[in-house]
């Protein structure tokens, strides 16, 4: 089974599970401290875990979450787990770009991942630090590691050509979900960039192809909460209704959205495309065939 690397959105469906409680810092100290004073699976589960309830219980805490995301990286790595560390220096770069820590934070990622072997998602995050961080003193030594030193634009369009090799329909699964890392690591290491927006929503898209539903959907969420302004948010938007409309077949959860697009971009063009998605939903094609039949004799 495929998995994407680069996973941002945490996995807090444990916590989201469980009845929320207040946050007793006590406990949490309790559990650091046995952590810390014998590292093992059993104590870093049990820590990762009150972590991410209490992650999940304040997520409006932005301050709190940003502290326990770095705790929970730095646990992992003093059990030497990569890819639990990957996924919260991930968040807690993606969401706290600003920290002065962060190019260190970048450089512990690209480490993790080549000792799991995922060098192509070490070579490109590489990239985008050469060029998001110019004078770092680390970087020609990040440099020497890859096998070409292309722009990481160019990275980005070999792949994309690279995952339809034909003029068909057929397409390279495995370099479809490269290159839906390759995107997110553009977007994380380069947030500022103006093709950020676009290379998040290109990699939602492959991840729709993919059938990696949540995957895409936290594609959608990263451009319309990070790019408001950008045209990509408006369709972002609206492909989250059309997602779970034609893909997910969760009629609530689309008449939902598309009611929050039509509120939120009452001026864009897919307005009325989306008022006709909403009367449309539940129905059948036959259904459809048919009203419209009848509308026309009617006229």
């Amino acid at each position: 089974m495929k998995y994407y690397l680069l996973s941002f959105a945490l996995v807090l469906s444990v916590a989201a599970c469980k009845q929320t409680t207040g946050f007793d810092s006590k406990e949490l100290i309790g559990l650091e401290k046995a952590f810390n004073d014998n590292p093992i699976d059993s104590t870093y589960d049990r820590l990762i875990t009150r972590y991410l309830e209490v992650m999940q219980e304040h997520k409006d805490d932005k301050k709190l979450v940003e502290d326990l995301l770095y705790k929970a990286s730095q646990a992992s790595k003093k059990m030497n787990n990569c890819r639990q560390m990957v996924i919260f220096l991930n968040n807690l770069i993606k969401n706290h770009y600003e920290r002065q820590d962060t190019p260190e934070n970048l450089l512990e990622m690209i480490e993790c991942l080549r000792t799991i072997d995922k060098n192509y998602a070490a070579d490109i995050l590489s990239i985008c630090f050469a060029e998001a961080f110019p004078n770092h003193p680390k970087k020609v030594e990040l440099m020497s590691k890859l096998p070409n030193q292309l722009p990481p634009e160019q990275y980005l369009v070999d792949l994309a050509k690279a995952m339809f090799p034909d003029t068909g329909n057929s397409y390279n699964k495995d370099i479809a979900f490269q290159y839906v890392d390759a995107c997110e690591a553009y977007a994380l290491v380069l947030p500022n960039s103006e093709k950020s927006p676009e290379y998040l929503f290109s990699a939602a898209q492959t991840a729709k192809l993919l059938q990696t539903y949540e995957k895409c959907i936290s594609l959608f969420d990263w451009v319309i909460e990070k790019y408001p302004n950008h045209p990509k948010a408006e369709n972002a938007c609206f492909m989250k209704g059309f997602l779970f409309d034609s893909d997910l077949k969760d009629t609530a959860v689309a008449r939902k959205f598309y009611a929050e697009f039509i509120a939120k971009y009452p001026k864009s063009e897919f307005v009325d495309d989306a008022q006709i998605l909403i009367q449309n939903l539940g129905k059948s094609e036959e259904q459809i065939l048919e009203e419209i039949q009848k509308k026309s004799q009617q006229q």
